[in-house]
Order: structure tokens, then sequence, then C-alpha cells
């Protein structure tokens, strides 16, 4: 059997509300997320001795990683399917910067072994079984099987109440190469007496950057108390020719920009690149629904 190859995109925060820990130690959400042409790229084979390999231009902050650390490898568990075969991972997106990539690789390990061993799993079954990759498991399924859209996800992420296609706009991702810890990201915005959540609002008007204007990421104060450079890099790219709003994604420390042309976002990455930034440009995979 040969290999079989898929595409995982990260995830974009346009909104991030954050509520108080509760009981239980979770922190209820209400997120919009959207999904760029900008992932990693995973492989499946079958009939490969069982382990995980690391390429690409992140891969080897990956290597000295034990495969049963790895969410790639808890898709096994997660699928009830005893561990086989080997995957090789090409890594492109920065570790711990707040997009998603861990779990979205996560989330292509489960969907390729539903499809190579014909396990059955439904849509509705994987998203369940994703929240075992973390919070932003569903969020993350939901966008890779609706090929992108606006997915919003609200209780501790495990609720997905909106899929809708969006415009395919231009975007820049960048990141200032520093790894930022989402536990103590948390700790530092509990620290902070958060007030209870509110709903982040959803309209179409506008787009993408509608929605970021019209929201915020509760995470963003405490991201920057953990790492300053994000708060210039932020007022670096709202300051670029075309942008229309920029913010940090997540827990950081990772941040974006919409853009009003693939021109304009072209040119930006690379004034960024040429600035010492980790930049990408791309566009929104508007999705399927």
């Amino acid at each position: 059997m040969t290999e079989a190859v898929i595409f995982a995109p990260v995830k974009i925060n346009l909104a991030l509300h954050v509520g108080p820990p509760r009981a239980d130690g979770y922190h209820p959400v209400d997120t919009l997320c959207v999904f760029p042409m900008l992932g990693d790229v995973l492989a499946y084979d079958p009939e490969g001795p069982p382990g995980i390999d690391f390429t690409g231009t992140f891969g080897e902050e990956l290597a000295g990683e034990g495969h049963a650390d790895n969410l790639i490898w808890r898709a096994f568990l997660l699928l009830d399917l005893e561990p086989q075969g080997r995957f090789l991972l090409q890594k492109e997106t920065p570790i711990a910067s707040g997009i998603g990539a861990g779990t979205a690789d996560g989330v292509a390990a489960m969907l390729l072994l539903n499809d190579v061993h014909e396990l059955g799993f439904d849509a509705d079954q994987l998203r369940r079984r994703s929240l075992g990759l973390g919070a932003d498991g569903p969020v993350c399924m939901a966008g890779q099987i609706n090929g992108g859209g606006v997915i919003r996800a609200s209780g501790i992420g495990e609720r997905i109440t909106l899929t809708e296609r969006c415009e395919p706009e231009a975007i820049v991702l960048a990141n200032p190469g520093y790894a930022v810890s989402t536990g103590e990201v948390f700790r530092r915005f509990d620290a902070g007496d958060p007030s209870p959540l509110t709903p982040a609002a959803y309209e179409r008007t506008g787009g993408a950057a509608g929605m970021v204007h019209r929201n915020r990421n509760d995470l963003l104060a405490p991201a920057e108390e953990i790492e300053p450079a994000i708060e210039p890099l932020i007022a670096t790219m709202s300051a670029q020719p075309g942008a229309r709003a920029a913010s940090m994604s997540g827990s950081g420390a990772t941040c974006f920009a919409i853009h009003a042309s693939a021109t304009s976002a072209e040119r930006a990455a690379r004034d960024l690149r040429a600035q010492g930034f980790w930049a990408e440009s791309s566009f929104i995979l508007p999705g399927n629904a």
C-alpha cells in the first residue's frame, strides 16, 4: 500500500473570548476561527515500522520527542486502534505558537487512520473524539472536514455552533520566534480576575477584518506580559500597506493580519521576514458549507 497524505491547516482565532475557570478548571470560551492555506503535511505508511519521522523547517525541534508524547500518536488511542505504521510529518509551522498546529496534526492523523483502516467514524464522532487532543480539537477537526470556512466553538471548545463559508481573503501570519506557554498565559489570565464570558459578535459584514474589529482576544494581554515582542509586532503588521485588521491568535505568539489583496499580503510577509520574523502570506480557506 502506498502512503496516504493529508494537509493540516492551522487555526486562526479571529475572536477569542474567555471566561474565568469553571469548577473543573476548564475555561469557557466563545471563539470564531478561520483556516489559512498554511500548515503542516502528514503522511502515513500503514506497513512501515511504528513511529514518527520529522522533516521540514521546524522538524528538528520535534526530532527528540518520543512518538508516544506526540498528538499524532494519540490519534490511535482516540480511535481505539492498536498503534501501527509510520507517520512522516513535514513541520512547516512554529512550535507552541497559538495556531493549533500540533492539534491540527493530531486531527490529520485521526482522519488518515479513519480512512486508511476503514474505521467508519462519521464527522460527528470524529469531532467528539478529537476533544482528546485538547480544547481546540473539535474546531480543528471541523475546519479540516469542512475545508475551512468560519467555525464557531463554545463550551470549553467542544460545541461547534457555526459552520459557514467565507471569502478567501488574503492573510499574513508572523511569529517573533519565541514559544509561549499556554499554561502560563492562562495562569496570568486567571490572576487578573477575569470577567464573566461574553459572546463573540458574528456578522458577515466586513468579512474577517470586521470580525476582528468587533471582538477581542482575551489572552492577548497576558501573552504580551510573557512575550513583549507581541505588541510591537501587531503594531507593525497593522501599519503595513493593505492591512485591514491585525491581532494575535490563540495564546500566542503568532500574530496575523487580514489584507486587502494577495499582493499586499505577499509584500508584508516579505518585509516581516527581512526584519527577522517567521512570516508567511496565504489566503483563508473558504470552506464547503
